[in-house]
């Protein structure tokens, strides 16, 4: 039942996010916020664990962790050029 109540809240957020980076142009804000799109639900997989929400699964969280280190590694070139 709970799931049921989760479940709107939930697809509200990923269309309101598909949507948000469906109107931007600029290649490299989209490619920033793509990154931080990557991370984010990285560590929603390692906070469900952390939580106890889901089951610790010790190769989900090494892959989590190997992404966001990936991840992260580009952040600050794209940084780089000031552009809005």
């Amino acid at each position: 039942m709970k799931l049921k109540w989760l479940f709107a809240p939930l697809s509200l957020i990923i269309a309101t996010t598909a949507f948000a980076h469906e109107d931007v142009k600029n290649p490299t804000v989209k490619a920033r916020m793509m990154a931080m799109s990557n991370i984010g639900g990285q560590m929603k997989t390692l906070g469900g664990m952390a939580k106890g929400a889901v089951a610790f699964d010790l190769e989900q969280a090494k892959a989590a962790l190997a992404e966001i280190e990936k991840t992260a590694k580009t952040v600050p070139a794209l940084f780089k050029d000031n552009e809005t």
